[in-house]
């Protein structure tokens, strides 16, 4: 008989495995607690991967101490640096964490690997895109990357207070920590943006909480909960996003009434003549058809200029020299962050543009946008009126609250009526929209709201499952259980 089917290993108690990234002064521990207490509805344990352990397992140069607090937490990174350069692998941590999951694993007589079921591997926490990139090669559909925001004035707090580490240097290690220069660095930020959920933790607990839990009910294939509005506005978003041929990077903008119906959407792309934007075709004359970035080139004219200005003595070196030469010495100044030269309509402006064609106030409206605004969309974001602003990506660019510091507030909590608010979003992240929300097209198992009866179905029930499975086997081994299965139905049926 066959051991296994496609079908019962959707059915199986399987593992799970959660990735946590905050910036530093989030407390990531109340976050575990909170993700044991909803594992715990299902059955499940969770099993903590800690990966500073992993600085004290290996032989550096580079000190590891232990206090005070500021202190470590420098070597830590100091260590923590090292160690991906020496090895030349930004992604070393999370092949230590497979390897701890792997290690912790019994075996079979034939001394195969088994794996855990009910058990939940937590991995605290992440710290470079290419971590995230790995476990998801390893792991696929079934890592879960929970990004948790916490305002920088409550991790201060946090590390100021509880932690007992001065003021100056608790601001400079979050600093460092969110997003440094070195490739082998530590770049909290850019992880953030590629969570599967962003999950609040402003000092409400019980609304971490609820978050969190409403989260691992989804994992679950919990039928009942929809999208939020503000899930729902930024889905569409970052699907607006799509359709952009910027040469640079994809950004989409939706406005909506304060009722979440849609008024507009935006991309970042060329505008076209007699209003809106290119579309692909025999007109296309956005920057992905003309092959080159207007903005690009006009930096590349300026670093030249300005370096047989600066430096006359150079003036008879190639434009490429120069061009290298200037780019690294003048990387610091902001000339590199030059964006006025670009073709491209921002996201903003083009949802802005699209209410205005069709005679539809902004006033009192919401955004919700891919990236945080940048300073030029910001004043026209407040000249039209909009009222809160909601974005994932964080844009180091834009100086937004610095020069609009009178009409806008960066804000996690509550509205205020004087100022648009910016607002980090929360919720549901668009990469995993359909796996959660969608009851026939997600990745993992269809799910029903509905008895045959009619009536609302029951859950969860003793025999809930992760509604997408972390399955055991590679496609080449699924191959061979569909094959067997084939076989099996064939000598039973035929």
């Amino acid at each position: 008989m066959v051991q296994e089917t496609l079908t019962s290993l959707d059915l199986k108690r399987t593992e799970l495995v959660f990735g946590l990234v905050g910036p530093l002064g989030t407390d990531l521990h109340r976050i575990e607690t909170f993700l044991q207490e909803g594992l715990q509805r299902f059955q499940y344990l969770p099993e903590v991967v800690k990966l500073s352990d992993f600085l004290r397992k290996v032989d550096l140069d580079t000190e590891v101490k232990s206090a005070p607090e500021a202190e470590r937490i420098r070597t830590s990174i100091n260590a923590g640096n090292e160690l991906r350069k020496r090895t030349q692998r930004n992604d070393i941590f999370a092949l230590y964490a497979a390897q701890r999951i792997s290690s912790s694993r019994s075996v079979d007589a034939q001394k195969r690997a088994l794996p855990h079921p009910y058990k939940a591997h937590v991995i605290h926490s992440l710290k470079h895109p290419d971590e995230v990139r790995t476990l998801r090669s390893i792991y696929g559909q079934g890592f879960f990357l929970i990004g948790v925001f916490s305002p920088e004035s409550v991790r201060l707090r946090n590390l100021v207070d509880r932690r007992l580490m001065p003021e100056k240097e608790a601001i400079e290690l979050v600093d460092r920590d969110e997003n440094e220069k070195e490739d082998h660095g530590q770049h909290t930020r850019d992880v953030f943006e590629m969570s599967d959920v962003f999950i609040p933790m402003t000092g409400n607990e019980e609304r971490t909480r609820d978050q969190l839990h409403r989260f691992v009910e989804l994992v679950f294939g919990a039928p009942h909960i929809t999208p939020t509005q503000d899930e729902h506005g930024m889905f569409l978003a970052f699907s607006a996003a799509l359709r952009s041929g910027s040469l640079a990077r994809q950004v989409g903008a939706v406005v909506t009434n304060a009722m979440g119906d849609v008024l507009a959407v935006g991309a970042n792309d060329a505008p076209r003549f007699g209003g809106g934007q290119y579309w692909p075709g025999p007109s296309d004359f956005r920057d992905i058809a003309t092959g080159s970035d207007a903005n690009d080139l006009m930096k590349r004219k300026l670093v030249i200029a300005l370096m047989r200005k600066m430096k006359p003595e150079c003036a008879s070196k190639p434009d490429d020299d120069l061009f290298q030469e200037g780019r690294s010495l003048l990387k610091d100044t902001g000339v590199m962050d030059i964006t006025e030269y670009s073709r491209d309509v921002h996201a903003e402006m083009a949802a802005f543009m699209a209410c205005a064609r069709t005679g539809v106030s902004t006033v009192g409206t919401l955004l919700y946008t891919t990236t945080f605004p940048c300073h030029n969309c910001a004043k026209h974001i407040v000249a039209a009126g909009v009222k809160t602003v909601h974005f994932v990506e964080p844009y180091p660019k834009s100086h937004a609250a610095k020069l609009h510091g009178d009409s806008l507030l960066l804000s996690d909590g509550d509205q205020v009526e004087d100022k648009v608010v910016f607002k980090p979003f929360v919720g549901v992240g668009p990469r995993r929209f359909f796996d959660l929300f969608s009851m026939k097209l997600s990745s993992g198992r269809p799910i029903s709201r509905k008895t045959p009866a009619g009536d609302s179905i029951a859950w969860p029930t003793a025999e809930t499952t992760p509604r997408i499975p972390l399955r055991p086997y590679s496609y080449l081994e699924n191959e061979v259980v569909a094959s067997e299965e084939l076989f099996e139905l064939l000598k039973t049926y035929l």
